[in-house]
């Protein structure tokens, strides 16, 4: 046979072969109450209920998840606090704005679904915020992407308790930031290692440009210094956020970030935490502080 002739044959044998039709046995379980709700100082107590439903189903949408007849009702350290009203805008139960929850007291969750019986959710306790030094320093130095700043802030560990943190940096649209924010970076004071757990995020509240959380492990009843450097095109306010947060929201973001630091393909399944019994999702608390800094000058 000429040498043509082989590697025509290779070709067809290499690439026409026979299709296969592979049928898996893919066990889905009944569906599940869903419940998110963080519950912080700072604004009314909000409550997404739904429903967990199937993945491989066709002609099933993200809105077909929402429970919107529950009755959610919050209770503050064991007595009513307030009874949740559903918004067909946002799909969640929002609390009166009046109601806003105490930094120390214990909030549990009543929600009576047709569906899934009563749940009563266990208790979380918000947090108080920590005293924190906040440093600007605009060097003047353009970057890459803009002017180049730098974000300083102190704060000390309470000891012997664990804790988990988070920051965020925010356009103060009211105060008209600037047009960017680029190029975050984390900087530490000392040596430390994967102890430390510190972990990128999207960001913590709404409209965050960027932001970490981290716990104490490697920290636990220290004083410690981070820096922020941050690039901006054009000089303007913007809101820093320092947050003590509920470990197990700490495990949440954590998940978020290790999905986004191997992005999209082959992978396991991820694996995010929840402390509803029987269900999904969780029931947390936040605190946080705030100052204005002014970057890009």
């Amino acid at each position: 046979m000429k040498k043509g002739q082989w590697i025509v044959w290779i070709c067809l044998v290499l690439f026409t072969g026979c299709d296969k039709e592979l049928t898996f046995d893919v066990d889905i379980e009944e569906s599940k109450l869903v419940v998110f709700s963080i519950i912080n100082p700072r604004e009314p107590v909000s409550v997404s209920v739904s429903r967990s439903v199937n993945p491989y189903a066709s002609g099933v949408y993200k809105s077909d998840s929402y429970i919107n007849d529950a009755s959610v009702m919050v209770l503050e350290n064991g007595n009513q606090f307030d009874q949740l009203v559903y918004d067909e805008y946002t799909q969640v139960y929002m609390g009166d704005s009046s109601q806003i929850p105490t930094v120390g007291s214990e909030y549990k969750l009543v929600i009576l679904t047709q569906e899934f019986g009563e749940y009563i959710s266990e208790g979380v306790v918000i947090p108080d915020s920590l005293e924190v030094d906040v440093e600007v320093i605009n060097t003047g130095v353009d970057g890459s992407t803009g002017r180049i700043s730098e974000i300083l802030f102190t704060f000390e560990d309470p000891s012997q308790i664990e804790n988990a943190y988070g920051y965020e940096l925010t356009r103060d649209y009211i105060g008209g930031g600037a047009t960017g924010v680029f190029a975050h970076t984390w900087s530490i004071d000392k040596t430390y290692d994967e102890a430390c757990n510190f972990y990128r995020t999207p960001g913590i509240g709404t409209y965050s440009y960027d932001g970490s959380v981290f716990n104490d492990l490697c920290l636990d009843g220290q004083s410690i210094t981070l820096k922020i450097t941050a690039q901006t095109r054009g000089s303007g306010p913007f809101l820093f956020r320092f947050y003590t947060i509920d470990p197990i929201l700490f495990e949440y973001y954590k998940s978020f970030s290790r999905l986004s630091e191997v992005g999209v393909g082959y992978l396991e399944p991820l694996r995010v935490p929840s402390n509803i019994e029987g269900g999904y999702g969780m029931i947390s608390s936040s605190n946080y502080i705030e100052r204005i800094v002014i970057l890009g000058e």
